[in-house]
């Protein structure tokens, strides 16, 4: 990205699992419990869904087709259960975070990332997150009112 461009990170990911301290709140055997269930029987979502309940994220069964692939789904969590996260250069990034997120612990994020701002009353979800970024680049005039 260009030096001069607005970087925002919304609910940042730095470490999915509780285990690596830093920001993730899911514990790493639920996270490969979860691996095991999907990979055992590829047509069952089920355990998708439960894991989404379990965490107070509402995915209606009416938007399932919109569920990666199986494979790149599995991918992604591998990936989520050991990327490695920069230590430095998160300082040029504006972050928000809810403060009812059921995936992030946004205290512990802080500590990773000081400019995090922790919005109060949302949860991990887009739409409060963006509404409170394109308020927060308003007032710095960063972007115009449409």
């Amino acid at each position: 990205l260009p030096e001069n461009a607005i970087k925002a990170v919304l609910a940042p990911i730095l470490a999915f699992t509780r285990e690596r301290n830093r920001g993730g709140k899911t514990p790493e055997t639920k996270l490969k419990y979860l691996m095991k269930q999907l990979k055992r029987n590829p047509e069952d979502l089920s355990p998708l869904l439960e894991f989404y309940a379990d965490n107070e994220i509402h995915f209606p069964e009416t938007r399932l087709n919109e569920v990666p692939a199986r494979g790149v789904f599995i991918n992604g969590l591998e990936f989520l259960q050991s990327a490695p996260v920069p230590e430095t250069g998160l300082e040029a990034f504006i972050g928000l975070a809810g403060e009812k997120d059921r995936l992030l612990d946004g205290v512990q994020l802080q500590a990773c990332l000081p400019q995090l701002e922790i919005i109060r009353e949302a949860g991990h979800a887009p739409e409060p997150l963006l509404n409170h970024l394109a308020l927060h680049l308003r007032s710095d005039g960063l972007l115009k009112n449409s």
